[in-house]
This record gives structure tokens, sequence and C-alpha cells, in this order.
């Protein structure tokens, strides 16, 4: 059979795909406020992964406002961007939650397994229908264990090939 991502999982890829590029763009912009941050005052060193929350995002708006600088200008512009970008991957996990719910809710009530993991399993699946058996589906994802040999004890690791 081919390859077949349609209807429900192609939309999960896709906004779990856009989701992601989204993070990646937050990321580089939060690296680039950072620097203007510490660049207006070397003592202002917002918490490790602190400014990916809207809350925060508005305190840095808050004093940033005291200052007329072009670079609080610049942190300024940047932290708007910063704060629009978290409002679209929150609304985004919104829907890929109510989504992966829908489409796989026996997937979620697996322990250690929530909606992002779900979509995101969903999405590079393409149709469990595909594979004729679960060791296929297993070297697709590479997690099919191949045996390794070192001095007559036999060993295994996971498949580096597959879908991962």
């Amino acid at each position: 059979m081919k390859h077949a991502l349609d209807g429900p999982d192609r939309h999960l890829r896709l906004l779990v795909d856009h989701r992601e590029d989204l993070i990646a763009e937050r990321t580089r912009a939060i690296n680039r406020l950072r620097w203007h941050l510490h660049e207006l005052d070397p003592e202002w060193d917002p918490t490790a992964r602190s400014l990916d929350r809207v809350s925060n995002l508005d305190r840095v708006l808050q004093r940033l406002a005291e200052l007329t600088s072009l670079v609080a200008r610049l942190a300024t512009a940047i932290t708007e961007r910063c704060r629009n970008l978290t409002e679209e991957i929150n609304t985004i996990e919104a829907e890929i939650q109510q989504r992966a719910e829908i489409a796989a809710p026996a997937l979620i009530g697996l322990p250690g397994c929530a909606a992002l993991t779900a979509a995101k399993i969903l999405g590079e699946t393409a149709g469990i229908t595909r594979f004729h058996s679960a060791a296929a589906y297993a070297r697709h994802n590479g997690t099919a264990p191949l045996p390794v040999w070192s001095s007559n004890r036999a060993r295994h690791r996971l498949s580096r090939t597959g879908n991962c």
C-alpha cells in the first residue's frame, strides 16, 4: 500500500509542523531579545525558559516602556513579536489537542502520551493500515531492535533507519 496521509492525520501533521516552525522562530527571536536586554542592563537576565509565556513578556514590555533608546525600541518590537508568536502557538496547541482527542483517544490514554505526541505519531505514521505487521511499523519508526554481536555476546540496539 502507498503512503497515505489524508484527512485528519494530514491536518494534524500540518498543524504539528507549523507549530514547530513557529517555536523555532520564537526561539530565534527570544535569543535576540535576551541579547538586547543584556545590552540595556547587564543585570537584566530573565529566568531561562521564561520568555515563552505571555505574562513574562508583558512584564518585559512594561519595563521596556520606561526606556527610550534605539535598543529598547528594537527589544520592544522583538518582545511584541514573541508575544504574538506565543499566542499563535497556544492557539495551535489547543486545536491540536482538540483534534488529537477525536482522532486518537486510546493513544492519548497511554501514560506519557499527550495530545502533541499523539498528533506527531499520527502524522508521521500516515495510516497504520499501510504496514503489514507490527514489526514493519517498528522498523519504520526506528524502534525495531537490531542484533549486534561483540565477542560471542548478542545484544540489541535500536534501528537508525526508518522515518525518525
